[in-house]
């Protein structure tokens, strides 16, 4: 049988780790840790929980952690993932897939929490499992990929519905968000017309609230070409959200003049749509948007705002 190793990059993670860990140990048969400067104990921890704990000296580059950290591993196949990550689907198959020879990697579903109560996520794919290959390496100093590495090799990347759970987007954590913003803006200098580095560059504003930047780049790249649908639909719906927030409405309707095949994308969609009524008090128009089925199972939706949303048209009888 193949075997699975792991490879996590970790800093400060000690509140994190072993719920990652658990969540592993029974596909990996080797898990290496790579510690870029913890002070937190989280090396310790580690060892304790039997992973193989090696050092690395923070160079600002993840790409280079991530291929020191595959370095030490002795497994058939990688698996990476992160501290503040957790395993969650467990596709039984999994060996019959990497039997394959044609296959160098597996596309597995990310899903990412953004609320406390894990009432709210957003969902992408990402390429997670691969070939333990010499020349399959990672790249980018910040949101490193591999799927080309792969590629080039002549092999194949399948999905499937492997699922990891990522917790990281529930607590704002202003020194990674201040490191992503350092890191974007260098790589960017070298490579100007990427709009995959803009993109994760808009976003890391949009989080930290600085809306005006966020709103000069989602601007420039919303009808992107090298941009995937996904991403484009989100960048007008960030966009939307930072003309609602101006009280710039028409924009509003303007930029979310699509449809999404993805019913949490087309909930959020039509919400913000409700929303921009529910400010201009047309109660009933924002009330027919409010109660479409996508709204209400999309996960992208709070389902407070909903609930305040709905008290507000009992209040004014619509």
């Amino acid at each position: 049988m193949l075997t699975i190793g792991a490879a996590i990059i970790v800093k400060n993670e000690i509140k994190n780790l072993e719920r990652c860990i658990n969540s592993i140990k029974y596909l990996c048969h080797q898990i290496v840790v790579v510690d870029t400067g913890s002070t937190d104990g989280t090396p310790q921890l580690a060892s304790k929980l039997g992973t193989d704990i090696y050092f690395f000296e923070w160079n600002k580059n993840f790409a280079d952690a991530r291929n020191f950290a595959i370095k030490h591993l002795h497994t058939d196949w990688v698996l990476y993932i992160d501290a503040d990550e957790e395993l969650s689907y467990k596709q039984d198959n999994i060996h019959e897939i990497i039997k394959d020879n044609n296959i160098g990697g597996i596309s597995v579903v990310i899903n990412n929490y953004t609320d406390s109560n894990l009432s709210t996520s957003k969902k992408h794919r990402f390429t997670r499992l691969f070939r333990n290959h010499k020349n399959i390496q990672f790249r980018g100093a910040i949101h490193e990929q591999i799927s080309d590495s792969i590629l080039e090799q002549g092999f194949n990347i399948v999905e499937s519905e492997i699922t990891i759970n990522h917790y990281g987007y529930i607590e704002k954590n202003s020194e990674k968000e201040i490191r992503n913003l350092e890191l974007l803006s260098e790589e960017i200098n070298n490579k100007k017309d990427d709009d995959f580095l803009q993109f994760h560059l808009a976003n890391t504003e949009f989080s930290m609230k600085n809306l005006d930047n966020a709103k000069i780049i989602f601007e420039k790249i919303h009808n992107s070409k090298q941009l995937s649908n996904a991403q484009i639909e989100e960048t007008k719906i960030k966009l939307a959200q930072i003309y609602l927030a101006k009280n710039l409405f028409q924009k509003v309707i303007d930029i979310l003049q699509f449809y999404s095949t993805d019913i949490d994308t087309e909930g959020l969609r039509k919400s913000i749509i409700g929303a921009t009524y529910l400010q201009n008090k047309n109660f009933r128009t924002a009330k027919e948007f409010y109660s479409q089925p996508e709204v209400m199972q999309s996960n992208l939706v709070d389902k407070s705002i909903l609930e305040k949303a709905n008290t507000i048209f009992e209040i004014m009888q619509v």
